[in-house]
């Protein structure tokens, strides 16, 4: 009996997101028809890029794990680009389909493509094809950024005091959140009038302000105070690659005086803060395996 493998990772298809139980779904349905009666294992990377050299995806190892292993007699999948879209990382699967003796892997919108017997070639330029195409889509999504930023157009993240709102035609612009607005002018008057973040953090919350991304209370952590009223989009500043590029085509929550001046507290209060002291350090301690004095942390 055949026992197929059938492993899906997350992917973007015609401006939707295919999800994993989706190619699961898809993937076995193919595999019942090529192998009736075959038994059917699940892998799967969730979110785990194809192409990146410094992602481990677990499911992926352990799939050529249980080829090598001979637990599995064949592979499923939506499309090659599923298992790998790195040249250098195909030579290695081919190999391991060589090696488990493995003839290739079905995949669902592509058909069957045999790793062993004469479509290898066809494989190999369809991997190049792959990184090709991801490599002139980054180039492409830095060039838009970049005339995006030229434009002092928004980019994709989130400011506190504003809100992306959108036409029909999707185009993005930033809009005012009154409220926010209105807490980040007076917390900066506060903070120039001698109040610490921690107290403009107490008071926001008090009155219900919710930071960006689901921060959670300002108190927990007031150093966002500060960064939130230190960030060049509240004065209507666009940055690009962490540089000021110019003014924004957004209208500026602060005047450039009181941000400037926002700014110069906040970096005079960096490194003012008093080192924290431990009980029983100072060599009072001594680690039981080494003898060394033990420190604090």
């Amino acid at each position: 009996m055949e026992v197929v493998g059938v492993y899906a990772r997350l992917s973007k298809l015609r401006g939707r997101t295919e999800k994993i139980e989706t190619q699961h779904e898809l993937g076995s349905e193919a595999a019942r028809g090529r192998w009736p009666e075959c038994e059917v294992r699940l892998y799967a990377d969730p979110d785990a890029s194809g192409e990146r050299e410094d992602v481990v995806r677990d499911d992926y190892e352990r799939l050529k794990a249980d080829l090598l292993a001979g637990a599995l007699t064949q592979v499923a999948t939506s499309d090659q680009e599923r298992l790998t879209r790195r040249p250098d990382e195909l030579e290695r699967l081919i190999t391991v389909f060589r090696t488990a003796g493995v003839p290739g892997f079905l995949g669902y919108r592509d058909g069957w493509t045999s790793l062993i017997d004469g479509q290898s070639a066809g494989a190999r330029y369809k991997g190049v094809g792959a990184k090709e195409y991801v490599e002139g889509m980054r180039v492409k999504t830095n060039e838009r950024l970049a005339v995006l930023a030229a434009a002092g157009r928004p980019g994709p993240g989130t400011s506190f005091g504003y809100r992306h709102q959108r036409d029909a035609s999707l185009r993005s612009w930033l809009v005012v959140v009154e409220a926010e607005a209105a807490a980040a002018r007076w917390g900066a008057e506060m903070l120039l009038s001698g109040w610490k973040e921690i107290e403009v953090a107490r008071a926001w919350d008090e009155r219900g302000i919710e930071g960006r991304r689901g921060g959670g209370p300002w108190a927990l952590s007031p150093g966002r105070v500060m960064r939130a009223l230190t960030s060049p989009t509240i004065a209507g500043k666009r940055v690009y690659r962490g540089e000021i590029v110019g003014d924004a085509e957004w209208d500026p929550i602060l005047d450039e005086v009181t941000w400037r001046r926002v700014c110069a507290l906040a970096e005079s209060r960096k490194g003012n803060h008093p080192a924290r002291r431990y009980l029983l350090t100072s060599g009072l301690t001594e680690c039981a395996e080494c003898d060394r004095a033990m420190k604090g942390m």
